[in-house]
């Protein structure tokens, strides 16, 4: 059953375009980032237990154009969720954000993260979302 569900997940993860890391542990952990945007890269991933998260990476140099972020997250198809506001944007990884995600009984899901860049005057300047990924919580 275990290889059964990981090559699903495998699957899965690689048709919505993302990647697949095999932990250490048993568990699987099924991930994407958005690979399209040039300057920021957001990342949706699921590992085990009761949350999801999010993250991404500033792939440039942050000046005033995008000196700020928020980033949201949805399951299933719902609405965006902010899960952090305000941020100050740093280069490479910016990280960590979660959301409760646990189904009981537990079933397959769908989550996906937005990060949003603005300038210091807090204007809108480039948005990334990450591919859906599927997971089982």
């Amino acid at each position: 059953m275990k290889k059964k569900l990981g090559g699903y997940i495998a699957a899965t993860a690689l048709a919505a375009g993302g990647t697949l890391v095999a932990t250490a542990s048993p568990a699987l952990a099924a991930g994407a980032c958005d690979q399209t945007n040039s300057t920021v890269g957001a990342c949706f991933d699921y590992a085990s237990g009761t949350y999801a998260r999010a993250d991404f990476y500033m792939n440039r140099t942050v000046d005033s154009s995008y000196a700020h972020f928020r980033v949201w997250m949805k399951v299933n198809g719902g609405a965006w969720q902010l899960v952090k506001d305000n941020g100050n944007t740093v280069a490479g990884r910016n990280c960590c954000w979660n959301l409760a995600v646990a189904g009981n009984p537990q079933r397959w899901q769908t989550g996906q993260t937005k990060v949003t860049l603005y300038t210091s005057a807090w204007v809108e300047h480039t948005t990334s979302i990450s591919p859906i990924v599927s997971f089982f919580a």
